[in-house]
């Protein structure tokens, strides 16, 4: 699995797509990653919930109060995930020859 990240050009993203999806990727079905973090461990069913309420939030103050939700939920985790990032991408930029 591989999470692409580019410019925003409507014309650069949908060649991205294109290309990828030409040499077999496909697109995330909703809700795919939060499945994948819950089945891992990395999440339990109130924080996917807290997730869902903001994604249907239909208001200021309904995202904000999911968003609170979801941090308070995720409090403990924040550091160790942050250097699990920091881990990943220096191993993207050392596999790529990226520095």
């Amino acid at each position: 699995m591989i999470e692409l990240s580019c410019h925003g050009s409507p014309v650069i993203l949908r060649r991205v797509l294109d290309l990828t999806q030409n040499f077999g990727a496909r697109l995330a079905e909703p809700g795919e990653f939060t499945l994948r973090a819950c089945k891992n461990g990395k999440m339990n069913l109130s924080q996917a919930e807290a997730i869902r309420d903001l994604i249907d939030a239909q208001t200021d103050a309904a995202a904000a109060t999911s968003r609170s939700s979801i941090e308070r939920r995720t409090c403990g985790r924040s550091r160790t995930g942050q250097r699990d990032v920091d881990k990943g991408n220096r191993e993207i930029r050392i596999g790529t020859g990226i520095r």
